[in-house]
């Protein structure tokens, strides 16, 4: 999948005397941490020998860790995660990064070149996962991937269950060639229902999904099914316009109190293609990955599944099958039924809600009502 808005479209914060800077001055007084042992930091670190830009926020530093996976690849939510986070910092210490390549995260340009991929990215969440436990004096983390996150999130709790309280899955990716095919079999049926012959024909003569080694062919088709699949609401459920959902997340971005005290820096070197080419060299080293053939069905570490009823862009169904085959000490699928694929804005209460209720009881060794249980493995 494909990342969207950025916060390289602002390099800085508005003027303090013009309208958005007056609201940026205003959401960063409300994002304050006023706790003594609370905890915002915004800073670099260095993972896989590549400068890597993380922020730690929580009212309490000893409050468990929440490590925020974002998905895209590439969509960064660091400088718009304070439209729904605040909340979150009450309960639990939250961490975003910018992963390699994208966000703040480019700007080691040029050197990067070859390890834009899934196990280099693997490797770097396993490192930021070390450094926050050595930092903050804590044994494990809370892992919550979205979307393209989901990805990571299994493959650390697979690969390290050691360090893992809990997985927190939004929009389970489970096979990445299938994930769009099944969003047009969805958007193919519905138009047929609706009586939409124009879209049902629009889809059909698309046909099946190229290889993405035809890269172009590929990127096309793909283009088309997600462009209809936000057009009929399954990717932000409200947001019905092609360039709805870009813009709303620009928005938050124009008045992110993060620019205000941390301008986005550019690479000296560019990495060469820009964005594209990074989109390509990550795709191209997931295409073949499956949650049942990399993850398996048996987990160590306890699983909380978060999938929007209309969520057509990581199909529910896809997610809740996956989910149906799994075994772990503990699991629970939460269906969020007013929301798509952006859940932490469409129902950021019920989110709140199912990390409290749901997420917290795992570091605790206890199991969440509603959850089921599986017995380990002789």
């Amino acid at each position: 999948m494909l990342g969207s808005a950025t916060s390289a479209a602002f390099a800085q914060g508005a003027s303090p005397e013009s309208p958005l800077g007056a609201i940026q001055t205003m959401n960063r007084e409300l994002g304050k941490i006023v706790s003594a042992n609370g905890i915002d930091e915004a800073k670099y670190v260095s993972l896989g020998g590549a400068r890597q830009w993380i922020t730690i926020r929580g009212q309490d530093r000893r409050a468990p860790i929440l490590l925020y996976l974002h998905g895209g690849p590439g969509s960064v939510i660091s400088d718009w995660s304070y439209m729904f986070q605040r909340p979150w910092e009450d309960y639990f210490t939250v961490v975003h990064w910018d992963q390699r390549g994208f966000g703040r995260s480019e700007v080691d340009g040029v050197r990067l070149v070859g390890t834009i991929n899934k196990e280099q990215y693997v490797a770097d969440t396993i490192a930021l996962i070390d450094l926050l436990r050595r930092d903050l004096g804590q044994a494990k983390v809370i892992v919550m991937g979205q979307s393209w996150g989901t990805v990571l999130a299994l493959e650390i709790a697979r690969r390290r269950p050691d360090l893992v309280h809990a997985v927190v899955s939004v929009g389970q990716v489970v096979d990445e060639k299938q994930n769009f095919v099944e969003t047009r079999r969805l958007l193919i049926e519905d138009a047929r229902a609706r009586g939409d012959t124009a879209l049902e024909r629009k889809l059909s003569d698309l046909g099946p999904m190229p290889s993405i080694d035809d890269w172009d062919r590929w990127l096309a088709w793909l283009r088309v099914v997600q462009t209809e699949n936000l057009r009929q609401g399954h990717s932000w459920h409200s947001a019905r316009e092609p360039a709805a959902l870009g813009a709303r997340i620009l928005a938050g971005i124009s008045v992110s109190p993060n620019l205000v005290d941390h301008p986005v820096e550019k690479p000296t070197a560019p990495f060469p293609g820009g964005r594209a080419a990074k989109d390509k060299e990550i795709n191209l080293s997931i295409d073949d990955w499956t949650a049942e053939k990399d993850i398996g069905t048996r987990l160590a570490v306890p699983l909380v599944m978060i999938s929007g009823r209309h969520d057509w862009q990581t199909p529910i169904t896809l997610a809740r099958a996956y989910f149906d085959k799994l075994c772990a000490p503990y699991k629970k699928f939460v269906e969020f039924p007013h929301s798509a694929h952006i859940v932490l804005l469409e129902e950021p209460g019920r989110t709140l809600v199912t990390l409290v209720n749901d997420v917290l009881p795992a570091v605790r060794g206890d199991v969440p009502e509603g959850a089921t249980t599986c017995p380990p493995p002789r």
